[in-house]
């Protein structure tokens, strides 16, 4: 475990362990030992000796309390349904009722755990594998909000500027950069066609998994609780944004846009790469405080 995390990190973390074994001792189950995967926003902790994952909310619980157990829902119901319709996506756990368990204040849900390859790389496999999961998701009918990380960056702007976080200049511009955004998604939002897409919300590749060697074998795609409606280019502006942070990979961005020129709009994808660049931006400073 990290040794700068902070105490209001190290407590969250704390009661994330506490209450994923608290669930699983309700049925039945004893937990021998934690190992820690991701710890952030979300806090994703494997229990031995059994091959389940244990996601459980974390600082974001404490930067936007409320809404978690909701997003879990729709995680859940949107991963059943494109499991049910053989998208590449990890189902929820089998072994155990995966939730979503509301325990000690946060929100537990289990997942298999799958044992990753070390590819040098499967972006391209991600690529056609998201491809795959928007075609099943067109079907799905469930409830989700419109751009739902976007409104929630906008959520964790108020709640750095409330807090002080942010020096005046910062915030000032970040002002500015909202208002640009905000017209031009709510003329996206307008337009019916884009705004009833559903799409992951969050699709970079840090929520990939590679479980096997084979081209022809898909990868995974993982942490569907920002799953959302709205225009397909936002998902191929969170892979963008992500591989910009990736110096040793500067075709991969063309090479994505090629891959997909037949469904997105690069003007359309230009804005959608400044709202992600905010939200991670937004994120980055919320976490740092915390």
């Amino acid at each position: 475990m990290p040794a700068d995390f902070s105490k209001a990190s190290q407590d969250i973390i704390d009661r994330a362990c506490r209450a994923a074994v608290a669930v699983l001792e309700k049925h039945d189950l004893t937990v021998e030992e934690m190992e820690p995967l991701s710890l952030g926003s979300n806090i994703l902790l494997q229990l031995w000796p059994f091959e389940i994952v244990a996601r459980v909310t974390g600082l974001r619980s404490q930067i936007l309390p409320g809404g978690e157990e909701a997003a879990a829902r729709r995680e859940l119901d949107a991963v059943r349904f494109l499991s049910d319709a053989g998208a590449p996506v990890l189902p929820p756990c089998r072994a155990v009722a995966p939730g979503p368990h509301r325990e000690g204040g946060l929100i537990v849900t289990f997942w298999d755990r799958v044992f990753e390859k070390d590819l040098p790389d499967y972006a391209p496999r991600a690529w056609e594998a998201l491809r795959r999961c928007h075609a099943a998701l067109r079907d799905y009918a469930g409830p989700m909000p419109y751009l739902g990380g976007y409104a929630e960056a906008r959520r964790v702007f108020l709640h750095l500027w409330r807090t002080e976080a942010l020096d005046p200049a910062r915030a000032s511009d970040i002002v500015r950069r909202l208002a640009v955004l905000d017209q031009a998604l709510e003329k996206m939002r307008d337009d019916a066609a884009l705004a009833k897409v559903p799409i992951h919300g969050d699709a970079h590749l840090g929520n990939v998994l590679v479980p096997g060697e084979a081209a022809a074998e898909p990868v995974l795609w993982i942490d569907w609780d920002d799953v959302c409606r709205g225009p397909v280019e936002w998902d191929y502006a969170c892979l963008i944004v992500d591989m910009r942070e990736d110096a040793t990979r500067p075709d991969r961005e063309a090479a994505l846009r090629a891959y997909v020129a037949d469904e997105i709009d690069p003007v359309r994808l230009d804005v959608m790469i400044d709202a992600r660049a905010l939200q991670i931006e937004m994120w980055d400073a919320a976490l740092e405080s915390v």
